[in-house]
Formats: structure tokens, sequence, C-alpha cells
């Protein structure tokens, strides 16, 4: 073969050998990579190299160099690798910052009680809460006990205790003994708009008074406390007061000369001593009907009966007559029966025929039925109840 034809086959060859090369080194682009094309360039393939003749064949030969490694371009939205390793480090994602906690929100405080009205300790001397329960005190005590007989130990012992002849509008006394540490039950309804209270008094001095109902808004309810020891250490005769007066802006009112506006209050029941409270021991008291016609031939009735929740060795069932003079409250007996030892439970049924003990003529007015238990032992626990509902006798 000449000369110049060895030379354009070799030269032919070798174009070949470098297409080929070039074929192999570099991929095709994915579809879709013309985004990366800007950034990814082809590396330069390496040039063929020409061996002179071998003295044993006397041939040349061609020797391309394997095809460079390629790094295949990044993956959209992949972090760039660096160096020229198999293995790229890979750089970390940057740690997403963390959201801050919520800041703990303080626990809501909580919407304060209502204040409980302060209770007086007990005293010795002639002291009432002038700001909380008004300007009562201890002159109008002795005012009320100068106007009825002061009961004695004795006559407390044999017939019990007493409501007295007569009395004022917003007050209710009740003669009966008291002892230091004795639980005292109340069984009332307020006015509303009003303040009520208890005081106790041994002799003629104020030696205990308590809150019995804020404002009247509760209705009828019983209400139980204890006395304060430094009462007395014996059952000694005392006087209970229940007093109510009106409200205005949470204040009782006072009138012209200064002196608290009296409220009406109702009292079903009062009890003092270990066996006259739990509820009040005489209770469900009945008189019916409300309206009695005084007709001594037709013969109409009024009947009455109580619950005993306790036992006592001495009682009293009485029909009392009450009269309101302009505020004054007088009080009158007209039928009263004694009895000796109160059995547990419902009482036989009575009747009243609507006139006095040992009078013929009719007791034209309204009446209320009043039974009183005690015990005439060391024990001098004692109890008082009225009925809620009263009988007008008319002719």
């Amino acid at each position: 073969m000449s000369a110049p034809r060895l030379l354009a086959k070799r030269v032919r060859s070798l174009v070949a050998a470098i297409l080929v090369s070039s074929l192999i080194a570099v991929p095709f682009p994915a579809a879709g990579a013309d985004s990366v094309s800007s950034t990814y360039s082809r590396p330069k393939s390496a040039a063929a190299q020409v061996i002179p003749k071998s003295a044993a064949t006397g041939k040349e030969r061609i020797v391309v160099p394997p095809p460079a490694r390629v790094q295949p371009p990044p993956k959209r939205g992949s972090p760039p690798s660096s160096g020229d390793g198999d293995s790229p480090t890979r750089t970390q994602p940057p740690k997403r910052p963390e959201t801050p906690s919520r800041p703990e929100i303080p626990p809501r405080p909580e919407t304060p009680s209502r204040p409980e009205t302060p209770r007086p300790p007990s005293r010795g001397t002639n002291w009432v809460p002038w700001v909380v329960l008004g300007g009562i005190g201890a002159s109008a005590i002795a005012s009320q006990m100068q106007n009825q007989a002061r009961a004695s130990d004795a006559s407390l012992a044999e017939t019990g205790p007493r409501v007295p002849d007569g009395y004022s509008r917003g007050s209710f006394p009740v003669q009966g003994y008291t002892r230091g540490g004795w639980p005292l039950v109340v069984d009332f309804r307020p006015e509303p708009e009003s303040r009520t209270w208890v005081e106790v008094a041994v002799d003629g001095q104020v030696r205990h008074t308590r809150l019995l109902d804020e404002d009247g808004r509760r209705g009828r309810q019983q209400v139980r406390i204890d006395l304060p020891p430094g009462i007395s250490d014996v059952p000694r005769p005392g006087l209970y007061v229940i007093r109510s007066a009106r409200l205005a802006d949470g204040r009782i009112q006072r009138d012209a000369s200064g002196k608290d506006v009296a409220a009406h209050v109702e009292i079903f029941g009062i009890g003092a001593g270990p066996k006259a409270v739990g509820s009040v021991a005489i209770d469900e008291v009945v008189f019916e009907p409300g309206q009695l016609r005084f007709n001594p031939s037709a013969r109409d009735r009024a009947s009455y009966s109580y619950t005993a929740r306790s036992e006592f060795n001495r009682a009293a069932v009485e029909i009392l007559k009450f009269d309101n003079r302009n505020g004054e409250i007088k009080v009158e007996r007209v039928k009263s029966e004694n009895l000796v030892g109160v059995r547990l439970g419902r009482s036989p049924r009575g009747d009243w025929d609507g006139t006095r003990d040992g009078a013929p003529g009719a007791s034209v007015g309204l009446h209320r039925l009043q039974v009183r238990a005690w015990f005439n032992s060391e024990d001098r626990s004692w109890v008082g109840a009225w009925s809620p509902s009263a009988v007008i006798v008319s002719q």
C-alpha cells in the first residue's frame, strides 16, 4: 500500500476512535435537563496516543485512553457537591429554626369567693358589731328585758322556754337556757333585702352576736351555730333575740332618729342544747284551716298536730293570739295544754273551737300554734316551734 493511502487510513482510524470516545464519555441529557445545562460543562476527553511501530510486529498501535469519569449533573434543587472523590461530601441542609414555644399563659386567677361576713368573737362585755349588724347594742337588750319578767332558773325548769307577751316588729325574743358550747338552731324566713342576726344575753349583757342571713335572698332556712365557751360553764337562763333590719345598697337603713329600720322576719322554730338540735326537734307544725267562723251551734273547729324529732320529758301545746299595733306585737295565750313526756313521731291530732280557755266567746283575730318542749333535768335542752300558717277567727 502506498504511503499516502496508508496515512489516510490511519487518520480515518484516529478520527473514528476520537468520535467513539466522545460518544461513550458524554451521556445524553435526560428530558427536562435543559434547566441544568448552563451549570453543567462537558469534560474534555484525553487525546489518543499513537505508539510507534513495534520491532516485533512492525505495526503502530493506537491506544485510546478510558473515558474520564463524569459526575452526573446535579438534580434540580439538590445542593452542589464538592471535591473530586467518588463519594461527594454532602452538605447538611441548614437546620430548620425551631419554632419558639408558645409562651406559657399564666393560670387565670380564680374569681374570689364571696367574702364571708366576719363572725364576732364572744365577749363578756356589752359589745355588738355596729358596722355589720347595726346600732342595736346592749341598751336595747336591757330595755327589752326590762319590759319582760326575767325568767328564773326554777321557772324555766318548770314551765320551759317562753315568748314574752309583747315585742317589737323586726325582733323576736325567746327566754330559755343557754350554755357555752351548746348548739343553737333557728328556722326562719327573712324579708328580701334585709339582714338578720341573733343576740344572746345573760344577766342583761350581750354575750354573743351572730349573723344568720346577710341579705334575705335565701328565703326560709335553718341555721345552726355553736355558742362560744365564754357564755357560761353551766346552763343558765338567757335571752335569745332574733333581729332583722332593712337594707339599702347593702347597708342597714336608719330612720331620722338614727334607729335601724325594722324588717319583718317569720320564726318557725328555735332550739338550744344537745338534745334539741339536729334540725329543730319539733317541726311540721300544722294549724288549719286558715279561716274559722265562730258559730257555737255549727261546731266548726280548727285542727293541729306536729312531729317530734327528739323525746322530751315536758311539753306545752298552745294557741297564741297575735295583735299588731303599729309595729308593736302583743301576744295572748288563749289555749294551753301541758304534757308530760313527748314521744318521737307524729302527735295525736288536736282540735280547737275558736274560744278562749274558760270563756264562751270567740277569740276573734289571728292565731298561731306554739309547741314548746324541754328537759327539766341537768340537760336543760329546749325547743320552740310555731305553725307557718295562721287561723283567723271571725264571727
